[in-house]
């Protein structure tokens, strides 16, 4: 978990309020990984559930602000794995995370 806090923090340093097209999708994701990321000493129970909301908003902020789509890729893919260990394999979570790594696929025209 700390490795991929260290790279979204170096990749959100791109959310600036000077750029509309940062701040609206930025502030949203910024929101949701601070919130996620407040759980993240709740105990071994959480820490799968807390990665992967994290790696969700940072794939999602990726793709959608600096279309890093391989980075965003890989946040997705760790995501999904995150997912698969939280909950069952057919959780909403885990469809949500097959769904995003489509889209970067489509993103990239493969």
């Amino acid at each position: 978990l700390g490795g991929v806090l260290e790279t979204l923090n170096a990749k959100m340093s791109k959310f600036s309020f000077d750029r509309p097209v940062t701040y609206f999708v930025g502030k949203r994701y910024v929101r949701h990984v601070k919130a996620a990321t407040s759980h993240a000493h709740d105990g071994p129970a959480r820490q799968d559930d807390v990665l992967g909301k994290v790696c969700w908003a940072a794939g999602i902020f990726l793709s959608a602000i600096s279309c890093s789509f391989e980075e965003a890729l890989e946040m997705h893919k760790i995501t999904l794995g995150a997912d698969v260990r939280a909950y069952a394999p057919d959780h909403v979570n885990v469809a949500e995370s097959y769904h995003n790594i489509a889209n970067i696929y489509q993103a990239q025209g493969k």
